[in-house]
């Protein structure tokens, strides 16, 4: 049986805090309209434009109340996994057919074996960053990540009990 403590549920909070901080930019009209012609201004487009869509995704899903934080957090994981996962195989389908949990290995995986120096790593860097914030004692990327999966998953199941 599981404890849900009262730090590590306002750890899970301050994370998932984080992560909507994280994905809402500050100017989602400009995002839109500034169209630039070089490559890297394309790039800047689709990274903004992906974080615009993340925007509107997890403040729909928070003010849902079908939905809770877990459910959030497992598919900001999936969509992490998504971006920075598909040198490795993980593709959309891939991503739905497989658990947060081994998601999750995977990106811990990731975060150990290269730099998230890419455009499309930046939900991952996002991930890493609450980590580093959040974490207080020793637990790895996916220790920290699989527990605050399975206690908002536990709160859960207490609820509607």
């Amino acid at each position: 049986m599981c404890s849900l403590s009262r730090s590590r549920l306002t750890s899970a909070g301050t994370v998932l805090g984080r992560i909507r901080k994280a994905v809402i930019p500050a100017r989602l009209v400009r995002a839109i309209s500034h169209l630039d012609k070089d490559e890297t201004s394309y790039q800047n487009q689709v990274l903004e434009m992906s974080r615009v869509l993340d925007s509107f995704t997890f403040c729909e899903l928070s003010n849902d109340y079908d939905f809770y934080a877990g459910s959030i957090l497992a598919a900001f994981v999936g969509q992490a996994m998504w971006s920075s996962g598909w040198e490795e195989g993980w593709t959309c389908i891939r991503t739905e057919e497989e658990g947060v949990q081994q998601q999750i290995e995977a990106l811990g995986k990731i975060v150990s074996e290269r730099p998230l120096n890419r455009l499309v790593d930046h939900k991952l860097r996002v991930m890493v960053d609450a980590h580093k914030q959040c974490c207080k004692d020793d637990r790895t990327f996916t220790e920290f990540y699989t527990e605050m999966v399975q206690e908002l998953c536990y709160k859960r199941t207490n609820k509607r009990t």
